[in-house]
């Protein structure tokens, strides 16, 4: 393949505390192809999550751009990036964040309400085959609190599912949950990543979950390379 779906280019990234200026992305280069599954790595504080906010949009870099299938992202205003995101991005974070006051299907609707592109038939339809996909369906009509740490993490991978993302960015999916509950949420998730072949970005600390992806990453010293397991 001669190009590539996710490309980061120079990107620079520093913030400033009341004493110095810290440089956490220095001129990082990034290329992923279509439907590649991998993970980035590196040491707490390495600015594996200002990367991944960056990859998707939610914040922009100092200098350098990002482009998902031939769009800058980071050249787009505010209203345009953000109906970019909302139509081709799905985030997955540690903490699920769902609404506690709306059922699992309410949830998964609010990504669809909010895109405006569907008919509530529609996104009925679309809702329960993400239901079905991540094993929640009998769990419909529950509140959040009714579920299980797992459940609620696989409600959080289908809410990010929920639009048919090209683009998957999860940060520390499974850093709020035990080791057995981890396992069985990424035996459901890769199942899914390789059914819908969407190309995806894990950050994580754990090295039994870096190691199912295709490729790992480590970031250090504001720069990522391609590490060998």
């Amino acid at each position: 393949m001669s190009d590539f779906f996710l490309k980061a280019l120079n990107v620079k990234k520093s913030y400033r505390t009341s004493s110095e200026k810290i440089d956490v992305l220095k001129g990082l280069d990034f290329r992923l192809q279509r439907g590649e599954i991998v993970s980035i790595i590196g040491e707490s504080g390495s600015g594996k999550s200002t990367l991944l906010h960056i990859l998707g949009g939610m914040d922009l870099p100092d200098d350098g751009s990002v482009l998902i299938d031939g769009v800058d992202i980071t050249s787009l205003d505010l209203k345009e990036r953000s109906r970019f995101r909302n139509e081709n991005i799905g985030f997955v974070f540690q903490f699920h964040y769902l609404l506690p006051e709306f059922t699992v299907m309410e949830n998964l609707k609010i990504p669809l309400m909010i895109g405006k592109r569907h008919s509530r038939g529609e996104m009925e339809e679309i809702c329960i085959e993400i239901l079905n996909l991540v094993g929640l369906f009998e769990k419909r009509n529950r509140k959040p609190d009714e579920l299980s740490g797992g459940q609620q993490q696989l409600l959080a991978i289908g809410r990010a599912m929920v639009n048919s993302p090209r683009l998957l960015l999860m940060d520390e999916p499974t850093g709020n949950l035990d080791e057995e509950t981890s396992k069985r949420v990424m035996e459901k998730l890769f199942k899914i990543l390789e059914e819908l072949e969407i190309t995806t970005v894990i950050v994580t600390h754990n090295i039994s979950l870096a190691r199912r992806t295709e490729k790992i990453y480590r970031l250090s010293g504001g720069n990522i390379n391609l590490e060998k397991y």
